[in-house]
């Protein structure tokens, strides 16, 4: 359904499906939708650790379920959110990732921002609250970023 949908949208050239970090039903079918998947990694040990199952629930999937709807999809970047340059452990973490995925890694990274929460805590978008903060600065930039490599 989700997939029938989309494709009788008009007016938009892309459509961003933001998914909770589990596999199930939305995330089920908005990757059987999608051609293309960001992954945002908080620079944490736990989610380090999420990255490994997250990647494996993808080769299932991959493997299992988009054969049987005629589907592809790919990892087209890797997203750093919560960015903290401060802290030995995101230093680290942020390491790891680099070499985990080399060549997906998005140059740009969403700084800690107060004004991220608030904004969501109003309901409302980070342009709507505060486009001038560093964290809709960092957002329209991996706009830009993504333009650039051609999503």
């Amino acid at each position: 359904q989700l997939r029938t949908r989309l494709e009788g949208l008009k007016g938009f050239d892309i459509a961003i499906l933001d998914c909770p970090p589990n596999f199930g039903t939305l995330a089920i079918n908005a990757y059987t939708t999608a051609s293309k998947i960001i992954i945002p990694i908080q620079l944490g040990f736990f989610s380090l650790k999420g990255v490994s199952s997250f990647l494996d629930s993808i080769k299932h999937v991959k493997e299992r379920v988009l054969p049987v709807v005629k589907h592809k999809i790919e990892i087209f970047g890797v997203l750093i959110t919560f960015y903290d340059s401060r802290t030995k452990i995101s230093k680290e973490i942020f390491e790891a990732i680099k070499e985990l995925f080399p060549n997906e890694l998005f140059t740009t990274m969403i700084p800690q921002n107060i004004k991220l929460n608030e904004a969501q805590a109003s309901g409302q978008s980070i342009f709507q609250y505060d486009s001038n903060c560093k964290g809709a600065e960092a957002y329209l930039e991996l706009t830009r970023e993504i333009i650039k490599r051609g999503i």
